[in-house]
């Protein structure tokens, strides 16, 4: 029972591509990562400080790969709607760019 009721000692962070707005991973480094944090959650192995934070770079991770999704379909559909004309890509705003 002791070992339920002491303090756990505090790690350093883990080194790995954390979600940021400056550097954001590519879609294929997001989906890399998610698949790990999935692995590492369905083992059963982690702590439920752990899980949550799992967890929460999780959802970050869905919602850039969302937005990554979402900005290459514009992208096609752009391209789409110009391929009767000359080639080439009009610029849009994903509002990413926009402070």
């Amino acid at each position: 029972m002791y070992y339920f009721c002491r303090p756990r000692p505090v790690e350093p962070a883990a080194h790995h591509h954390a979600v940021t707005e400056k550097n954001p991973p590519s879609i294929e480094q997001a989906m890399e990562r998610l698949e790990k944090l999935v692995a590492g959650m369905e083992s059963g192995q982690l702590p439920l400080d752990k899980l949550i934070a799992g967890y929460e770079e999780g959802v970050k991770l869905v919602r850039l790969c969302q937005e990554k999704l979402d900005a290459s379909e514009q992208r096609i559909q752009i391209i789409t709607r110009n391929a009767a004309g000359p080639a080439g890509v009009d610029d849009f705003s994903t509002g990413a760019d926009e402070s």
